[in-house]
């Protein structure tokens, strides 16, 4: 018998890669690809074997990664169109994209809404990562308007007054217009701790809704905000675009504000202690100064407390490592990355995993195997971490024609080299130990500059060493 196994999906080229001197952590980035790959069958599904559907929040979750290892710009800018035509009437944006409104299961988990934050949030982030990936306003200025009529939407939600309006704490009643706490939301879905436990998507819900929705629509404004800035500087003379970014501009205080207020007390905690709403929060830009540091501090002391483990959830997760990063604790998120514990990455790596699993703990410990999906591609957003912090490389104008490079060539290894294949050619950097000594090489195409360790540089090929 001879059997032939063919792949078929949407044909999309190769855009970057990444290899290091830990081989696993090239297995892992061969089962973000893989993953990927298989995902991308004319729309992007979140699993090829059981719902395939173009559910919103893992295309939110993973297009940073995605877009930098495969040329998804024709892709993705077809499937927005979808979303589009599929957006409804009052500006609400399904989760699932292309829409299919009466399937009964979904409709009864979210108590017959249609839409989630951050999950619809992406008719905003999407385009917004295209344009960092590839540089072309085009993708902005085709969805500004299903942009601006779903922040319409999300802002008229807010000022509903629930059932339990005279119930709430003070705070939340007086804040409740710039909250969006009311309708359905998944909350930071999946969190390893409470699926242990057998909680669903209601209990999950429940302890996170409030936290990350409001926290998301400030991140959706802040967001906006950027994307009409890019507007502007292509063209000065939209004197509309100006007034409208005023108007988000005195929004998002007032929603950050609202957060503050209604979630977080002084010494820095957040209602119901979740890892996953510290990072959503430090994310989305809630806190500052003294405040945001004892954010970050408690973040830390609750992974500490788990073993040096995560236990963020599905919306939570993009952001853990580069929220570690950029708020003084980088070397904890380089001991996340290579924790082999569950949950984590290499725990997946470890048993096996050809794939990224939907569920940390696809198989068990004790080698149980699970009815998880055992290809998901969300998990896999630990690939755009991974390119900007151990790779070197990151867009520091849109399609990098400016680049930072910042490997961390003390993270443990030995070498690593990562690419990119922007419009104007390729951005590299490769960087080896040797003798005790680190060598770095950099390479910046024609008409693009670069920086790396305080210095300007133009295109061409470089050499430092440490």
């Amino acid at each position: 018998i001879c059997l032939k196994a063919h792949a078929i999906g949407t044909p999309i080229q190769p855009r970057g890669a990444f290899s290091c001197s830990d081989q696993r952590l090239n297995r892992l980035q061969e089962n973000i690809c893989r993953s990927m790959l298989s995902n991308m069958f004319s729309v992007p599904t979140d699993c090829p074997q059981r719902e395939k559907a173009g559910w919103t929040g893992d295309l939110l979750a993973f297009a940073p990664t995605g877009c930098f290892n495969f040329d998804l710009s024709g892709f993705i800018a077809a499937w927005l169109a979808n979303m589009r035509d599929e957006q409804f009437a009052d500006g609400a944006i399904p989760v699932v994209i292309p829409n299919y409104p009466h399937q009964e299961k979904f409709q009864q988990q979210m108590n017959r809404d249609s839409t989630s934050s951050a999950w619809s949030d992406a008719c905003i982030f999407v385009p917004w990562y295209l344009y960092r990936a590839y540089g072309d306003i085009r993708i902005l200025e085709d969805n500004l308007a299903m942009m601006k009529r779903w922040l319409d939407y999300v802002a008229k939600r807010c000022q509903e007054r629930p059932q339990h309006f005279a119930r709430l704490p003070k705070a939340q009643q007086d804040w409740n217009d710039y909250l969006w706490t009311k309708g359905f939301h998944f909350g930071d879905w999946f969190i390893p701790s409470l699926i242990k436990e057998g909680a669903g998507i209601q209990k999950i819900s429940r302890l996170t809704r409030e936290v990350v929705g409001s926290s998301f629509y400030a991140y959706s404004v802040q967001t906006f905000i950027r994307i009409l800035d890019a507007l502007i500087q292509g063209n000065s003379n939209r004197s509309d675009l100006i007034a409208l970014k005023t108007q988000y501009e005195g929004l998002l205080g007032l929603i950050k504000e609202a957060v503050r207020t209604c979630f977080i007390s002084t010494d820095g905690r957040i209602r119901n202690d979740l890892q996953g709403l510290y990072v959503i929060v430090l994310q989305a830009g809630i806190v500052e100064g003294e405040l945001k540091r004892k954010v970050a501090a408690r973040l830390a002391q609750l992974i500490r407390e788990n073993g040096d483990r995560l236990d963020t959830g599905f919306v939570s997760v993009p952001y853990l490592l580069p929220v570690l990063s950029e708020n003084g604790y980088h070397d904890l998120a380089v001991k996340l990355l290579f924790q082999t514990q569950s949950p984590s990455w290499l725990y997946m790596v470890e048993k096996g995993a050809t794939t990224i699993w939907e569920n940390w703990e696809a198989i068990r410990p004790d080698g149980t195997v699970t009815t998880s999906s055992f290809n998901h591609y969300a998990l896999g957003s630990v690939g755009h971490w991974i390119y900007r912090y151990i790779g070197g490389i990151h867009p520091g104008l849109p399609g990098y024609r400016h680049t930072i490079f910042a490997p961390d060539v003390h993270c443990g290894l030995e070498s690593a080299a990562c690419h990119v294949d922007s419009y104007y050619g390729r951005v590299s950097c490769r960087w080896y130990w040797q003798g005790g000594k680190c060598t770095i090489l950099l390479d910046i195409p024609p008409h693009c500059t670069g920086e790396f360790d305080g210095q300007q540089l133009s295109s061409g090929h470089y050499e430092f060493s440490r």
